[in-house]
């Protein structure tokens, strides 16, 4: 409990600090930014912990961080000082402050209930947490090939290790408030991107909500249908529906599973940079503040997921249409201003991010998603949120009436002429094998729905222009691939997701009004008691994959935290408690590890297939281990011929009987520690193995307990 209070109050430290900052830049919005400051107040600390090494000024030390805590207490002064920031309304400060607490208290009860960091992907992840707490100098080396430069978007990890060593916690408990922490900053930074869209509070709250704990209606779907049970599976499967993408993650599905991938890390900023974009003003250049935190943003997302950058192009340019129709079109040239100067922000991360994520890219001609497993994802929101399009394109918007005639134009004949003109494609298309899409016609009448309101740069012209930006990327994502298909999909749908709930929260005032409306007729009119149900009816009818959405989150909640792979005390936050009943002494190994060894030697453990045992060490100390889960090395820009190599370098040091040579060879790899435990002596002979007991003068025992010893390798052979 008193680490997960340290953490609520460092964060709200950065977000008071930071607040005169957000402020002064975003005057314009209704909650001047306040639900951005814990965000934004998060990576400003984290840039400067970050960029001072990267810079080799510093060491990524405690001083360093208590530095980067207070550069930003002073440029939050210096702001309050000079920038005359506005001040912050109360309604909307309260608002935020009580979603914070309430979301962050929720997510810490959830991962009490299923704390154990165990299964999945979670080994890797808790590994490189685990070793950007120890490192102290950059670039670092990838934890699971050791002496390697690490090739990947690692900035979410050292952000998040950053605040452990402020905060001075566990990193077995740090890793489940990481997971509680991140939906509550979610939560708060949707809350000001939905209002800069709906422009009332309680929508904004919806929407900021719905972003964190909102699930598809694939669950209820499966369970009214009989095909699945109340169980793991079930909950599995809501993330299977987009066959192609291999896995359809939707936020709340991400923070219950509890692998802290860098598309979980680098959601609040990615909603952070939308609420940004959208306060982007139309008619005139924005502050330079306002620029300078846009470009912060994206530039964070270059380091901690460098898809959500790329994603973000798509925003960007469909937010610039409501300001590139206006008059003085000179706030759209902001948003490729702030992109360059993300680049220019994140430029040491540049050449090591190319290197490893993959390079290429193709058009996909076959494996395109079906229209029913798109509504069957997105249905929830893209129902109410193109009932609330068309509602748009039919009214009057504010100062820019329609001309006569355009409404039935855009509301009626555009889709359907798009929707008929692919299908009248689509046979010809099939005859030379490259057939159009079903996604193509969704997104196309998406797109012939938005446009209207996107360019009439009335109230909910924005609105509109992120129901367009998710058009576009979707499409983009489904004929495209960039890298490699599976990660395209998984993150361009990733990004879509979040879009499309934020613009869901835009129209739901639309919505609420045109219901009202209905009902006020239906009583003025007198109509019959079936004549008047007729309208809920169909509202009812409309409403049905979003009901079953809301019914589905709290039975994964639920169903994943009853559920478990390991038995373990809960509740708790300690994501490694359950090591006192499934391994004693490898936790006693582990502890030791922690407190005795410094910095970042590598260590030498049994290697073996993913997704089992193997990386325990790493896993639990951070130390780099020579080769962990192959095909992740391999994603992280490593050649099979060099995987191969060092799968035969592991297996022959432990095997050969010769101390000597191993020893030699232990030394050229930088090796430093060396395992045997029950794993060890599984997968290698026993002679090989007897040779560390047996040569005192190479390999001191430094620990042992039950089956565990560990080895120090001796720098040179003791006469």
């Amino acid at each position: 409990m008193i680490h997960a209070i340290a953490w609520y109050a460092v964060f709200q430290l950065l977000a008071f600090a930071c607040c005169p900052l957000v402020a002064a830049a975003l005057p314009r919005l209704r909650d001047r930014g306040y639900g951005l400051s814990k965000t934004l107040g998060f990576l400003l600390f984290g840039y400067v912990a970050w960029i001072l090494p990267a810079l080799g000024i510093a060491r990524f030390q405690f001083p360093l961080v208590v530095l980067a805590a207070t550069s930003v207490a002073v440029a939050g002064l210096c702001a309050a000082r000079w920038l005359s920031p506005p001040r912050i309304p109360r309604r909307h400060a309260l608002t935020v402050e009580l979603l914070f607490a309430g979301v962050y208290l929720a997510f810490c009860i959830l991962r009490s209930l299923h704390p154990e960091i165990f299964w999945g992907e979670k080994p890797m992840d808790f590994s490189f947490l685990n070793y950007f707490i120890r490192l102290e100098t950059l670039p670092p080396q990838d934890p699971w090939a050791s002496g390697q430069l690490m090739r990947y978007y690692y900035l979410g990890n050292y952000f998040f290790a950053a605040i452990h060593k402020l905060a001075m916690t566990p990193s077995a408990v740090g890793y489940n408030l990481a997971l509680a922490v991140i939906p509550a900053l979610t939560a708060t930074a949707a809350y000001t991107a939905a209002l800069a869209l709906a422009r009332v509070r309680w929508a904004a709250v919806t929407g900021a909500l719905a972003l964190v704990a909102l699930s598809n209606a694939e669950g209820m779907r499966l369970l009214a249908s009989g095909a699945m049970k109340a169980d793991f599976h079930l909950f599995w499967a809501t993330s299977r529906v987009l066959r192609h993408s291999m896995a359809n993650e939707y936020p709340f599905w991400s923070f219950l599973f509890a692998d802290l991938h860098a598309h979980v890390m680098a959601l609040p900023f990615a909603v952070a940079l939308a609420a940004l974009i959208l306060a982007m003003p139309g008619s005139r250049l924005p502050r330079w503040l306002h620029v300078a935190w846009t470009a912060l943003a994206w530039s964070a997302l270059v380091g901690v997921n460098l898809w959500d950058a790329v994603s973000y192009v798509f925003l960007g340019a469909a937010v610039c249409l409501p300001i590139l129709v206006g008059r003085t079109p000179a706030g759209a040239l902001a948003v490729p201003l702030a992109g360059g100067l993300a680049l220019a922000l994140a430029f040491p991360l540049l050449p090591m991010l190319f290197q490893g994520t993959g390079s290429g890219w193709g058009v996909e001609r076959q494996a395109f998603h079906p229209a029913a497993e798109l509504l069957r994802h997105y249905g929830h929101l893209a129902v109410p949120l193109a009932l609330g399009l068309w509602l748009l394109a039919g009214r009057r918007v504010r100062g820019h009436p329609p001309r006569p005639g355009t409404t039935t134009l855009w509301r009626t004949l555009v889709p359907g002429v798009l929707t008929g003109c692919a299908l009248l494609i689509a046979p010809l298309a099939l005859r030379i094998k490259a057939p159009v899409p079903d996604v193509a016609i969704v997104a196309a009448s998406l797109a012939a729905l938005a446009i209207p309101s996107a360019a009439s740069r009335g109230l909910y012209a924005r609105t509109a222009a992120v129901a367009l930006g998710v058009a576009l990327l979707v499409l983009f994502g489904e004929m495209v691939w960039l890298a490699d298909r599976m990660n395209t999909l998984f993150k361009i749908h990733y990004a879509a997701w979040t879009w499309l709930t934020l613009a869901t929260a835009g129209v739901l005032p639309v919505l609420a009004t045109a219901a009202g409306r209905v009902l006020r007729v239906a009583r003025d009119l007198r109509l019959s008691r079936a004549r008047r149900w007729a309208p809920a009816a169909v509202a009812l009818l409309l409403s049905l994959p979003t009901l079953a959405a809301l019914a589905s989150s709290p039975m994964h909640a639920w169903i994943y935290s009853s559920f478990s792979r390991v038995p373990g005390p809960r509740p708790t936050l300690d994501g490694s408690a359950y090591l006192s009943r499934t391994s004693s002494d490898e936790k006693a190994l582990f502890a030791w590890l922690q407190s005795e060894v410094p910095g970042t030697p590598a260590v030498l453990e049994a290697q073996g297939e993913s997704y089992a045992g193997f990386t325990r060490v790493s896993m639990h100390t951070g130390l780099p281990t020579l080769l962990g889960w192959e095909h992740h090395v391999k994603q992280r820009g490593t050649s099979q011929e060099t995987v191969d190599g060092r799968r035969e370098l592991v297996s022959r040091l432990y095997s050969i009987p010769d101390a000597d040579r191993a020893h030699a060879l232990m030394r050229g790899q930088g090796i430093e520690w060396v395992v045997v435990g029950d794993l060890e002596r599984q997968h290698y002979p026993a002679e090989g193995l007897a040779k560390f007991p047996a040569r005192g003068d190479l390999f001191d025992t430094a620990f042992h307990s039950g089956p565990v010893t560990l080895f120090r390798v001796r720098p040179e052979r003791l006469h």
